[in-house]
């Protein structure tokens, strides 16, 4: 008798839009919620949450019990915010659509470190023909954070390019 939660390749079904059967892989939970006319709604939020919740091993507890990998949700570029937030920082963005903000994670330690890791961020921006509009140091409260994650908290900062 096999396993029943142990999945055949044979019975994957074939690629299909944006789904290739050959980058199946186990995942350890996840959960999706879309809206597929791509309508601005506080319920996207709502239902993200409660998967959340429902996949409570998705934050899974570590041994202090307070640290776990992590979780998040994916969500449109809030323009209104961004613009005011770069606009406070002297970062011109344009219209919506044009431009990207990329989520970057550096070493809280080691200043250095992170400086090479931002240079080289902005080296490929370049290199992909986009340009570096500027830098924006996210506000953070690791309050809720265990002291295994403290340990290991990195800085985050995002970098706002244009397209």
């Amino acid at each position: 008798m096999g396993n029943e939660n142990t999945m055949s390749y044979h019975a994957l079904p074939g690629n299909r839009g944006l789904y290739e059967s050959r980058r199946e892989h186990d995942a350890c939970g996840i959960g999706a919620v879309v809206n597929l006319s791509g309508k601005r709604e506080h319920s996207i939020i709502e239902y993200g949450k409660r998967i959340l919740l429902n996949l409570q091993h998705r934050g899974a507890a570590g041994a202090d019990e307070s640290t776990g990998d992590g979780a998040g949700i994916l969500l449109q570029i809030p323009h209104e915010f961004f613009a005011a937030e770069a606009s406070r920082l002297g970062i011109a963005t344009g219209k919506p659509g044009d431009y990207g903000v990329a989520m970057v994670f550096t070493p809280r330690s080691g200043k250095q470190a992170a400086q090479q890791f931002e240079s080289i961020l902005e080296q490929a921006v370049r290199h992909y023909g986009m340009e570096c509009l500027g830098w924006r140091k996210v506000p953070s409260d690791n309050h809720g954070l265990g002291e295994l994650a403290r340990t290991s908290e990195p800085r985050i900062v995002q970098l706002f390019i244009d397209r």
